[in-house]
């Protein structure tokens, strides 16, 4: 199992799942999001070699609502 050190050879190809998870909180016309995303994917090259693009991580942002609420 390479984790990007070594060289790909051809085309990479695999299966990949993906999760995410997040809430937003409002108060009147501010509002924070916050999310967790999860990506699992490993793939073989055409030499049989096992590459893991897997990754995770926190996104947060602010928004401001504009018109009536």
């Amino acid at each position: 199992m390479h984790d990007f050190s070594g060289p790909i050879h051809g085309i990479a190809d695999g299966l990949a799942y993906q999760g995410v998870l997040g809430v937003l909180l409002r108060a009147d016309r501010f509002g924070m999001r916050v999310e967790y995303m999860a990506l699992r994917a490993r793939a073989a090259d055409n030499n049989g070699e096992r590459i893991d693009a897997s990754s995770r991580g926190v996104f947060v942002g602010l928004s401001f609502f504009f018109g009536r609420t």
